[in-house]
């Protein structure tokens, strides 16, 4: 045998691309290596990324929804906060005005 000759063994041949017959049959190969194909795995284990790349995506969608009400209600309640601090600057105000006016009419009374 010459050092460049293939080896005839079947498997050689398995991995070199040869003629066996469960080449084409990935149940009998399960059978002849006494455990699952490797494509078997792998479409199990692309499912399960498909899987988790779905519920990443729905989780991120998610995140950056309450992410916008979280601004939106931010936005709010600072509005909210600036309109109350207005009406008690305006209730101070007249408050102060009724005081005043209260000592005037107190004073042309007396």
């Amino acid at each position: 045998m010459e050092p460049n000759e293939p080896v005839n063994t079947k498997f050689y041949q398995l991995g070199n691309g040869g003629d066996l017959v469960f080449e084409r049959d990935l149940n009998a190969l399960s059978d002849f290596l006494e455990r699952p194909h490797p494509e078997f795995h792998g479409i199990e284990t692309q499912k399960d990324l498909d899987a988790s790349r779905v519920y990443a995506n729905q989780t991120h969608a998610h995140i950056a929804e309450q992410g916008e009400a979280i601004k939106l209600l931010a936005r709010d309640r600072k509005t909210l906060r600036q309109q109350r601090a207005k009406k008690d600057a305006t209730i101070a105000r007249l408050r102060a005005r009724i005081a005043c006016l209260e000592a005037i009419t107190a004073g042309r009374t007396s």
